[in-house]
C-alpha cells in the first residue's frame, strides 16, 4: 500500500497538481480548494490535528504509514505534508492510502 500511494504522490507532484509544506497545505485549506490532505506517518499529532481542524468535513485527510524520508524519496522534496486541489488525484489518495 505504501508503494502505491508514494508513487502517487509522485506523479502528483510531476503533473504540478501536488502542493506540499505545512504552509501551502493550510492556505489551500484556507481557501477550501484542497479535496485530499496526506500527512506522513512521523508528522507530529498537534501538527495532525491543525491540519484536521482546516479540513473540516469536506477535505479527507490520510495519515499514511511512510515516514516523511520515504516521502522525500517519492517526491523529491523534503516534506511530509501534502495536499491536492484535483479531484481524480484525491480519490486515488483515498482509494489507495484509506481514511483515518
Amino acid at each position: 500500500m505504501n508503494t502505491e500511494i508514494l508513487n502517487m504522490l509522485g506523479i502528483c507532484k510531476k503533473s504540478g497538481r501536488l502542493v506540499w509544506g505545512t504552509e501551502n497545505v493550510c492556505d489551500l485549506l484556507k481557501k477550501g480548494k484542497a479535496k485530499a490532505v496526506v500527512i506522513a506517518g512521523d508528522i507530529s499529532p498537534k501538527t495532525e490535528k491543525e491540519l484536521r481542524f482546516l479540513a473540516g468535513d469536506k477535505t479527507k485527510v490520510i495519515r499514511i504509514a511512510a515516514a516523511t524520508s520515504e516521502t522525500a524519496h517519492a517526491t523529491a522534496t523534503t516534506c511530509g505534508i501534502f495536499a491536492t486541489a484535483d479531484k481524480n488525484f484525491a480519490e486515488q489518495f483515498i482509494i489507495k492510502g484509506g481514511t483515518c
